[in-house]
């Protein structure tokens, strides 16, 4: 799929004459909107003048022409505000009303609230809550909103009295300070006062039902899980960065140290980044296999949970990307299976679009991993169909025509080969050229693609095209800065 974006259609000089002469003469197309019609009628039949209702809501006169004729979309406080006007503060049913017809959320149906708003909305209703309080924490701590989770966590330390919470909270604390293993043995603490707790508690209880309190059971493991995965991301970034300045090593080397022979030197340099990288990623590996654990123990007693089949599934993406290569056609058949379970899951929405977009972008990928090139290229071909301006979803793209490329290394005939090869080389410079140019502000292309194992092959191939690219990029950026 050629991935070239649409330019304008040139037009001859007589053409762009001939039709500015002509624009005159058209008649304008009619705007109005279902908001703009009943505005229209609610102003007339409230006695209103344009003016008068403009005073009202403290706007111009000719911006309330604008809105009745549908030139203008109006934010959500000035539909409220017309809404106080024409049905008084207390009718929310008809201000609801009337921001549906301009087209504006009233209030996100429960399935299209962030995680953070469910859990704030439940401890609205009920501020003991402590799986909704755990849970709120724990996502503001993968938001890196550290300082908001730690007044909350010391605002539970004063709400909740017992041990095994205050335990728990103490491993959340330590963790929205980044202090991942001292988070870890918290965290292994709390689970283990709270399994004799409820040991005793059942021995008292006797005949307490089976499944009573694993809820809260399951919230322990949930968070042990985010001590190990936040952890793990720790040693991926380093890892990240030594793969990075393995990248650049040798120039670095060339510059600093002024011998006539830099040959050896690169050769220590590349070799110590080696050993950074592998080190990193044993580490990385180890805290996220203990990431996956507790969180298969936490989906066993919660196995219904839509954020934790998402979160476990990633854990599974993350573990499958650092593997052996012998290892990962496996692993990577076993997280299109998980990443299909959430997306495929009744209750999918509860993620919210962005986020069901994301993992979707993953399942792409992972497909494209494992060597299913055709199911990758559909799902990707939907995903920007959809969603034009999705980074990740072009990034994926590149990716896939890089390994696909690979893939066709050593096929018969060689010369039909070839031809595949070149082909989706130069594909995957249309798709990168078409991800940097994207004007989103998360676009981290940039800053990915220069390292990224996954388009190493396309950046060897393609080397100076491919650099060409990135460095106009760059130069672009600092030109709007």
């Amino acid at each position: 799929m050629n991935q070239k974006p649409w330019g304008p259609f040139a037009h001859s000089v007589h053409h762009a004459v001939k039709s500015k002469a002509l624009a005159r003469h058209r008649i304008k197309p009619v705007k109005r909107t279902l908001f703009s019609q009943r505005l229209s009628f609610l102003r007339k039949e409230a006695g209103l003048t344009m003016a008068a209702l403009g005073q009202k809501i403290d706007v111009t006169t000719s911006y309330i022409s604008l809105l009745e004729a549908g030139d203008r979309h109006p934010s959500k406080d000035l539909v409220l505000r017309l809404a106080e006007v024409f049905f008084g503060r207390d009718n929310l049913a008809a201000a609801e009303e009337l921001l549906g017809l301009a087209g504006i959320q009233p209030m996100p149906p429960e399935d299209q609230l962030s995680p953070q708003q469910i859990y704030e909305r439940a401890l609205c209703q009920n501020p003991d809550d402590f799986h909704s309080f755990s849970g709120l924490i724990r996502t503001l701590i993968r938001q890196q909103a550290l300082k908001e989770a730690e007044n909350r966590i010391l605002d539970g330390m004063k709400r909740f009295r017992d041990a095994w919470r205050l335990q728990a909270l103490m491993a959340q604390l330590q963790l929205s300070l980044e202090n991942y293993a001292m988070a870890a043995a918290a965290q292994h603490k709390a689970l283990e006062m709270y399994t004799q707790r409820r040991a005793a508690q059942l021995v008292l209880e006797d005949g307490a039902e089976a499944g009573e309190g694993e809820e809260e059971q399951a919230d322990l493991y949930t968070n042990l899980g985010v001590v190990y995965f936040l952890w793990g991301m720790q040693a991926f970034q380093r890892r990240n960065q030594a793969a990075a300045e393995g990248q650049t090593s040798p120039q670095k080397s060339a510059a600093a140290s002024q011998v006539a022979d830099t040959s050896a030197l690169y050769q220590v340099s590349s070799e110590a980044q080696t050993e950074a990288v592998q080190q990193a990623e044993a580490e990385c590996r180890e805290r996220f296999t203990a990431a996956q654990s507790a969180y298969q123990q936490a989906l066993a007693l919660s196995p219904d949970d839509i954020f934790l089949k998402d979160e476990y599934a990633r854990i599974c993406f993350n573990i499958a990307d650092l593997s052996p290569e012998a290892e990962q056609p496996e692993r990577w058949r076993a997280v299109i299976d998980e990443l299909s379970a959430v997306l495929c899951a009744p209750d999918v929405a509860v993620l919210g679009l962005a986020h069901v977009r994301e993992a979707s972008v993953f399942l792409a990928h992972a497909h494209t991993k494992a060597g299913r090139f055709d199911e990758a290229h559909h799902l990707l071909s939907v995903l920007q169909a959809c969603h034009p301006n999705e980074w990740l979803a072009h990034y994926a793209r590149i990716c896939f025509y890089s390994l696909r490329a690979q893939s066709h290394q050593g096929l018969k005939p060689a010369k039909a080969a070839k031809k595949a090869i070149q082909s989706d080389l130069d594909q995957g410079l249309v798709a990168l050229e078409h991800a940097l140019g994207l004007p989103t502000p998360a676009n981290q292309t940039l800053e990915q693609a220069a390292a990224d194992q996954d388009l190493a092959f396309l950046r060897q191939q393609r080397s100076k095209p491919f650099m060409a690219l990135l460095k106009a990029k760059e130069k672009a950026r600092e030109r709007q800065s």
